[in-house]
Order: C-alpha cells, then sequence, then structure tokens
C-alpha cells in the first residue's frame, strides 16, 4: 500500500509533462502555421503593389511620351507573379499587359508629336 500513493503521483506527473509536451508541440505547429501564412500574405500584398506601381509608371512614361524604361520592372514582376499568385490573377495580369500594350500602341499614333518651341 506503500507503493501506490508514489506510484500514482509518479503517473500522474508524467502524464502532465507528456500532455504539456504533446499541447506544447501543437501550439508551436500552428504558430508555424500562422507565420508562414502571414508571409505568404505579406509577400502576395508587396507583389501586387509592386504590379500597380509597375503599372502607374508605365502610364506616366507613355502619357509623357518618354521612353519606356520599365521592361526590367515588368518582366520581374511577371515572373514573380507566375511563381505566387493564383492562376486567375495570372490570367487578368496577362490580359492587363495586353490591353496596355494595346493602348500605348494607339495613345502613340493619336498623340500629336511634339515641336519644340523656341524662346
Amino acid at each position: 500500500m506503500d507503493i501506490v500513493a508514489p506510484a500514482v503521483a509518479g503517473f500522474f506527473a508524467v502524464t502532465s509533462a507528456v500532455l504539456g509536451w504533446r499541447l506544447k508541440r501543437v501550439s508551436d505547429e500552428k504558430d508555424r502555421k500562422a507565420s508562414i501564412k502571414k508571409e505568404r500574405l505579406d509577400e502576395l500584398k508587396n507583389l501586387y503593389m509592386d504590379v500597380v506601381a509597375n503599372f502607374d509608371g508605365a502610364f506616366k512614361q507613355v502619357a509623357a511620351q518618354s521612353e519606356f524604361t520599365l521592361s526590367d520592372g515588368f518582366s520581374t514582376t511577371g515572373a514573380r507573379l507566375h511563381l505566387l499568385a493564383p492562376h486567375s490573377i495570372i490570367e487578368l495580369y496577362d490580359e492587363a499587359c495586353s490591353l496596355f500594350d494595346s493602348w500605348s500602341i494607339l495613345h502613340s499614333k493619336a498623340t500629336p508629336p511634339r515641336r519644340e518651341v523656341n524662346a
């Protein structure tokens, strides 16, 4: 009878330690998954901001009739987009690029040539 109380106490101590370890492991796994999800979301937000910035800069360059200097930016952003974004977003991006290309050609044809005014 003297062994029963220490055996029960030992069993509960070991069981408590094992349960604590397992709960900690599950909690760490949830934290890890949440961290990965947040990193992915932040990466997509930055990517989408780059897409908008590229188009904004491209529209400004076409409107100002300046030389197009964003081809590297569009190439890099397009590659990142094809790696990270869902298929529906990739299709919309490709369509927007095609529409922008068509618009920029039409805009260039419709805009009268610049003339220098000698002052």
